[in-house]
């Protein structure tokens, strides 16, 4: 997955299309990062021009005229498209380390072709039954081997017909 995230944002940088705010920002960013920019001392509805866009933070910009001062060349679109793009995938690493699961396996079944565990979400406090094929992340152990104890019941067994022919086993 952060494979293909990479090849997402990474794969078109050099190309058009130049979106509106773009130049903009490119520009601005090499503004920022030279000391060209003052805040405005004039009232922001008078007719003097103002550089360096101050409705927006500041933090994107110095990032994007970092990069074009490693990349080399000024009012580079592709250096500041890769700010963009580092920071999308950053994003989606730090939403991935965000909503890791802790759960206590109970019960591992096999319905409608596929496969289904279910167990106690630490983070719902309660019982959920996750569908194997759709976890993408590495699973791993956490806490001692026999580190919690299975309900007697068994959690919320679905009704037979669901399940399969073969009687239930515990492993």
């Amino acid at each position: 997955m952060g494979a293909w995230a990479l090849f997402q944002n990474f794969y078109r940088i050099g190309t058009p299309p130049i979106l509106p705010d773009e130049p903009s920002y490119t520009r601005n960013g090499w503004w920022y990062v030279h000391g060209l920019v003052h805040p405005p001392r004039v009232p922001f509805h008078s007719l003097i021009p103002v550089r360096g866009n101050f409705e927006h933070a500041p933090l994107a910009k110095y990032l994007f005229g970092l990069a074009q001062l490693i990349d080399g060349t000024p009012a580079d679109l592709a250096a500041s498209r890769c700010v963009s793009a580092l920071a999308t995938v950053l994003v989606g690493v730090a939403v991935a380390v965000w909503v890791a699961r802790v759960v206590d396996p109970w019960r591992l079944s096999f319905r409608n072709g596929h496969w289904y565990l279910a167990g106690h979400d630490h983070d719902a406090a309660e019982e959920r039954v996750f569908r194997l094929d759709r976890i993408e992340s590495d699973v791993q152990g956490a806490g001692a081997d026999a580190a919690f104890a299975r309900p007697p019941h068994g959690g919320a067994v679905p009704p037979p017909w669901e399940m399969g022919g073969d009687e239930p086993r515990t492993a």
